[in-house]
């Protein structure tokens, strides 16, 4: 399924039952109101966000069907940063994809062995985008001739998420990990590619990680959301989300109703946290 909300009201706007045939495992939107989703039906959709009537709710409509986008899963999806023109898509068969988002078509593909993506963010006002990988590794891609450009220092676990800093100096990248070994955020510098510091503390896999303004936000399977200082590494807040199970995904809305941060949860749906000065409270619940 997909879903559609207004963060700032606390409303569910819109449900697509079926938008796949299998399981949604990455969306993202682009500023032109146009959304794409990837699943492990191999396939990537877009979809039109639209008021069918002045005043009326946003709907998603659908908006066209790729249904061979990749040969394996489509693990990561985003648009890019400067017009949302174009959208880049990784997956488990090793490749990373460049698309017209407007003509939905593909203008490039490029194959690294071993490379099965987890995540990619595009990189601010920029032609280049980040992308994890099982392979324990951080790529920066320049999407013009569509190849790899630089390599950060591999780590002992698979990276699973990646996010870059708006003013493109830093990223951060979260590792897989259990009982506490692994299970760390790591920021790192865009120009040496080399690790500034760990933000540790969760005990099992952070599956999910973002800039929130000048912070880092953490999400785990230990179910919790955490906040942190990464100038020195230090934990700010700590949100445990009761029964949530793991949180797959955490997305920063700081232009929201005074700063929000989106969880998704494996068990309790979609959560709405408040962030405050170095607290985090639970909000709303989808």
């Amino acid at each position: 399924n997909l879903a559609l909300y207004d963060c700032a009201k606390r409303l569910l706007l819109s449900r697509i039952s079926g938008a796949h045939e299998r399981e949604v495992t990455a969306v993202a939107a682009s500023p032109s109101q146009l959304c794409a989703s990837g699943s492990r039906d191999k396939s990537l959709r877009f979809w039109r966000v639209d008021a069918p009537s002045e005043g009326s709710n946003l709907n998603l409509e659908p908006a066209g069907d790729l249904p061979d986008a990749h040969e394996l899963v489509v693990s990561a999806v985003d648009f890019n940063s400067l017009d949302g023109s174009q959208l880049v898509t990784g997956s488990r068969d090793n490749t990373v994809k460049l698309w017209d988002a407007v003509a939905q078509q593909q203008i490039s593909s490029a194959v690294v062995s071993r490379n099965l993506v987890t995540h990619i963010r595009w990189v601010p006002n920029s032609h280049q985008f980040l992308q994890s990988g099982e392979d324990k590794e951080l790529k920066l891609w320049d999407s013009r001739p569509l190849k790899v450009v630089g390599t950060f220092s591999r780590k002992q676990y698979i990276q699973t998420c990646c996010d870059v800093r708006q003013d493109g100096d830093q990223c951060v990248s979260s590792s897989n990990g259990f009982g506490g070994n692994g299970c760390e955020a790591t920021v790192w510098d865009m120009r040496s590619k080399k690790p500034l510091l760990e933000l540790i503390g969760h005990s099992e896999s952070v599956l999910t990680v973002g800039y929130y303004d000048d912070t880092v936000v953490t999400g785990s399977a230990d179910a919790t959301v955490r906040q942190w200082d990464p100038t020195v590494g230090r934990e700010t807040a700590i949100l445990p989300v009761e029964g949530a199970g793991p949180i797959a995904c955490v997305r920063p809305l700081p232009q929201v109703a005074n700063g929000l941060i989106g969880a998704a949860t494996f068990n309790r749906g979609v959560c709405l946290c408040s962030v405050g000065s170095d607290s985090l409270s639970l909000s709303h619940r989808y």
